[in-house]
């Protein structure tokens, strides 16, 4: 009897193997997809809106922003940068054809764009690449109480209230 059992328990073991192996071979390959590929510019730009962030187009505003940023020779495809109270992010991502402004306090006042004198840029840690630095902005900004809970639940209920264009209510 035992040795009647020994190739089904090899096979059944193999099978538990396998299927393991499947798994975090799996993991693996999701966690070097989202390192490698990088968030297009929608992405950010529908993240940073749903947390009260605006675009800034105007070119007198974003020069002087730009020339508040920190001079960097960074190799990263993806750059970011913020400034302290977190009113403007900036980021660069490899298939974007120059910097994206945002900002969420947009009181554009003075000839300088609007951008305070004193405002200081840093950039953050983009070592991870590809998805998670989106992802670690938008904890950041979370974290930072930049915007109310209650206004972040609204924006996500909105997101989940998706529906057909075409569609007819009555």
């Amino acid at each position: 009897m035992g040795r009647a059992l020994f190739p089904v328990l090899i096979l059944v073991t193999s099978l538990g193997i396998g299927a393991w192996a499947y798994r975090v071979s799996r993991f693996e390959a999701l966690i070097e997809w989202e390192r490698t590929h990088y968030p297009p510019a929608e992405a950010w730009r529908n993240a940073l809106e749903k947390r009260g962030f605006h675009e800034v187009l105007d070119p007198r505003k974003t020069s002087a922003v730009l020339a508040a940023l920190p001079v960097e020779d960074s190799e990263m495809p993806i750059q970011v940068w913020r400034d302290r109270d977190w009113a403007w992010v900036v980021f660069v991502t490899p298939e974007a054809r120059g910097p994206h402004f945002f900002c969420a306090q947009c009181e554009f006042k003075g000839g300088s764009g609007g951008v305070s004198p004193g405002i200081r840029f840093q950039s953050l840690d983009t070592q991870q690449g590809g998805w998670p630095v989106l992802g670690a902005v938008i904890a950041e900004i979370d974290a930072s109480g930049l915007i109310s809970k209650k206004s972040l639940a609204q924006n996500k209920q909105k997101a989940l209230d998706l529906h057909d264009p075409r569609e007819v209510f009555y």
